[in-house]
């Protein structure tokens, strides 16, 4: 009788091991989609930073046009 609560044991662990394997990977590859996350991010923060300073340009373009024809008072 002393084999039955051995193996039993035996196979709890196994399954607590499998268990955490499964776990470690799952969080691998949240933290890979978390750096790809972040990379996209920075990418998407970047280019935004590039629209606004043309924005802010063609704001000053347009200024100065209607300045030039006399659309607004200066």
């Amino acid at each position: 009788m002393s084999t039955e609560p051995e193996n039993h044991t035996l196979v709890m662990l196994r399954e607590i091991r499998d268990h955490i394997f499964r776990v470690d990977n799952k969080l691998d590859d949240m933290r890979e989609d978390i750096r790809e996350v972040k990379a996209r991010l920075t990418s998407v923060e970047m280019n935004l930073a590039t629209m606004n300073n043309r924005m802010d340009r063609f704001d000053e373009r347009l200024a100065r046009v209607e300045r030039r024809l006399e659309l607004v008072e200066a």
